[in-house]
């Protein structure tokens, strides 16, 4: 049976303020499907991004939050969006030794934000996630540059020590790594 938008919009709501979210997310697609036109569907995009977000799947949130910036070009939580969408890149970093495709995700969104919408507290708050991909990176070339040190490969070390002191001057890494050398 098809059930009211109101309901669903409802149900959706409640169903996300009790942390439901796998039933959320049911209810805000069942709005859209059933109703795209409706006052509370531009919202409710947005709620299943946030609500993939908070569950942790975190692939699910990133395009959830590209579609809605795709689909609402001119949206009012456009900052918010983007900076979600960069906080769930960040959320799947997990060590410096590892892949860093997701820190630099996270940073292009970041200074994206800042780009866009300067002046905003998003973008305030984009600067501060900034410098923590940056010594995300930072710890990355480090370990990389000390893998290499160790394995008696000067020139390989050298390489990774000099594009940190090029791109990761400002870092604390970067500081820790050249003490220790």
């Amino acid at each position: 049976p098809v059930l009211p938008a109101d309901q669903l919009w409802s149900e959706g709501n409640a169903s996300y303020d009790d942390e439901a979210y796998d039933y959320a997310i049911q209810k805000y697609k069942a709005l859209l499907d059933q109703y795209p036109f409706d006052p509370h569907a531009e919202e409710a995009e947005l709620k299943i991004a946030q609500s993939y977000y908070e569950i942790g799947r975190y692939p699910e949130a990133i395009a959830a939050f590209g579609n809605f910036e795709r689909m609402h070009p001119t949206s009012a939580f456009l900052p918010s969006t983007e900076y979600h969408r960069g906080l769930a890149y960040m959320a799947q970093y997990t060590t410096a030794d590892r892949d860093q495709t997701a820190v630099t995700n996270a940073l292009t969104t970041f200074r994206n934000i800042v780009d866009r919408f300067p002046g905003t507290p998003w973008a305030m708050r984009a600067q501060l996630r900034i410098r923590e991909c940056r010594e995300a990176l930072a710890r990355h070339e480090s370990e990389v540059a000390t893998y290499y040190l160790h394995k008696k490969s000067m020139r390989a070390a050298e390489s990774r020590l000099r594009g940190m002191l090029m791109n990761y001057l400002d870092t604390d890494a970067s500081a820790d790594t050249l003490y220790a050398f």
